[in-house]
């Protein structure tokens, strides 16, 4: 059962070393069969994305130990600033019904809460930045997948097919079914890559 286990954790992560030497395989069957194209244009710009992120991966698995400081003594004068506040205010004299104390305890719990909400922004800040940078490699990432579609939009295997009459304006088909399956099998692996 213990293997077993070992076995079936290896496959819930992605290795990015492993996906961008599948990439580089591709990328030399696709220039081997299709050279100077620009589905091989495509598949080296996967690659240079698969090695970005990879990278961005490393940086944001990383903590950022200066930002965190920087955090922990802002939080910590937020911190002791609401206590001093609270410590300075006389408490005693609410009781005696002055309106205007109440006014004091009203304007320094707004105080107390803004210093939290600022406590809560510097605590949260490493993981926006973090999360900002994962979008944007999720952002290119879904680009190329649309540039790879694109390359398939006027790869059609059923004009191949005889008794299909194409128009003026039909894009010329310059493969033959061979190559059209290959072709495509291509598109479909460098999709299956992202």
């Amino acid at each position: 059962m213990t293997s077993n286990k070992k076995k079936t954790s290896s496959y819930r992560r992605l290795k990015s070393a492993k996906i961008i030497q599948t990439i580089e395989i591709l990328h030399q069957r696709i220039n081997e069969r299709f050279p100077n194209s620009g589905l091989s244009d495509v598949c080296l710009e996967l690659h240079d994305l698969a090695t970005e992120t990879k990278d961005k991966i490393a940086w944001i698995q990383q903590p950022n130990y200066l930002l965190r400081t920087v955090t922990g003594i802002l939080v910590i004068l937020l911190i002791f600033t609401s206590l001093s506040l609270v410590a300075s205010f006389e408490f005693s004299k609410l009781l005696e019904g002055n309106f205007g104390d109440f006014e004091n305890l009203e304007a320094l719990t707004g105080i107390i809460i803004a210093l939290g909400a600022t406590a809560y922004f510097f605590i949260t800040f490493e993981d926006r930045i973090k999360r900002h940078r994962a979008l944007e490699s999720l952002r290119d990432l879904k680009a190329i997948a649309h540039v790879i579609d694109m390359h398939q939009l006027t790869k059609d295997p059923s004009k191949l097919v005889q008794g299909i009459v194409s128009t003026k304006s039909s894009p010329p088909m310059d493969m033959n079914a061979p190559n059209l399956i290959r072709y495509l099998d291509y598109c479909t692996e460098m999709l299956s890559l992202i």
